[in-house]
């Protein structure tokens, strides 16, 4: 069931050559030929790769699996459409930033401006933007009882005051409403803020795959600084 949702949420095409890393037996492969035109399995350990071959020998899979033996972050790729794969989490990020560099470029090349556009993107950017939020105002209120209970009565007044702006902000977030983009042009407080950063950078009309390491780092750098983290 967990390898049938992964092929089903991964929206493969009959025409898409697929990248998968990590193939070890093969459970995934066999589904992944099953929805795809070709697939391109990088697999590190050799005992897996003979497996794997072993495994669909004389199938009508066989012509269309390549396996290539070696790791994934430092053998260089062949044209992929897109990648499907259960990988390690210890390479997500290198990867991750492999993949988002590998020419040619993915089926899906938008710019960043209408990927970061997109309801889904910004429902989850929001939603840990709103958790980092709530924790830094937690962590500033138990620092305001700890100032209050050593300086005695003095700063109450000034303790309030800091008390009902957070409140006040808190009450902002929580209204904050993810907008899809439509035509309309409605947006929302948190997508102008996404938006903000994109154009600090002069991100809006990049593409992900033309960009370098060194950009996407200066990239999350600014999301980061922005109160906007990834998870």
């Amino acid at each position: 069931m967990l390898v049938d949702t992964i092929v089903q949420k991964s929206g493969i095409k009959s025409t898409d050559t697929i990248l998968e890393i990590g193939p070890g037996t093969g459970n995934l492969t066999k589904k992944l030929l099953e929805a795809g035109k070709l697939v391109i399995a990088v697999e590190v350990d050799p005992r897996m790769v003979l497996e794997l071959q072993r495994r669909f020998q004389g199938t009508p899979h066989s012509s269309r699996l390549k396996v290539i033996q070696g790791d994934v972050l430092k053998t260089e790729l062949p044209y992929f459409d897109l990648c499907v794969a259960n990988i390690p989490y210890q390479i997500s990020s290198p990867l991750t930033f492999k993949l988002l560099n590998h020419q040619p470029a993915f089926r899906k090349n938008k710019t960043l401006g209408a990927i970061f556009r997109q309801k889904n993107v910004l429902s989850l950017l929001e939603k840990n933007y709103k958790t980092l939020q709530a924790l830094n105002l937690s962590v500033g209120n138990k620092d305001a009882e700890m100032g209050s209970s050593r300086l005695g009565n003095a700063n109450e007044v000034e303790t309030m005051e800091m008390d009902d702006d957070d409140d006040e902000d808190g009450g902002a977030d929580d209204e904050m409403d993810v907008e899809d983009g439509d035509a309309e042009g409605e947006t929302s407080e948190f997508k102008n803020k996404v938006l903000a950063v994109l154009k600090e950078g002069n991100f809006e009309e990049k593409r992900s795959s033309k960009l370098k390491l060194e950009e996407f780092l200066y990239l999350l750098s600014l999301f980061n600084r922005a109160g906007i983290h990834f998870s």
